[in-house]
């Protein structure tokens, strides 16, 4: 899929509510702020990101939560191994921290996933 490195299209991310479902029924790495749930689909790579009120009531709080994650996502995707579709669910300790922390969890899971041995069937 083309498009800009600064950028992250719709069709990087993960819109419809099968296919949430979808990823919700793949595997899952998890850390104190995060659980990533992950499945290969397809070609190309996609990722969505969850924010509920539970980790904080502040829409504020959960929006910047959310642009942090796709920054860190955008600039280390490269990581993962191709095809690899994504959720990042949010926990509750994530809200006070910083960025530094955040990547450090958020890449630490990455290099997990990158790790496992990946079929190119669908699951």
């Amino acid at each position: 899929m083309q498009f800009k490195p600064e950028g992250f299209p719709r069709g990087v991310r993960i819109r419809k509510t099968s296919e949430y479902n979808a990823l919700y029924t793949g595997k899952r790495v998890s850390g104190s702020m995060f659980i990533i749930y992950y499945k290969h689909m397809g070609t190309h790579s996609k990722a969505g990101i969850t924010v509920s009120k539970k980790v904080s009531k502040s829409a504020v709080e959960r929006n910047k939560l959310k642009r942090r994650l796709r920054e860190i996502y955008r600039l280390n995707r490269n990581i993962l191994p191709d095809g690899i579709s994504m959720i990042i669910r949010v926990l509750p300790k994530a809200a006070g921290a910083d960025f530094d922390e955040i990547k450090k969890e958020v890449l630490s899971l990455f290099t997990v996933i990158a790790s496992k041995k990946h079929g190119n069937s669908v699951d």
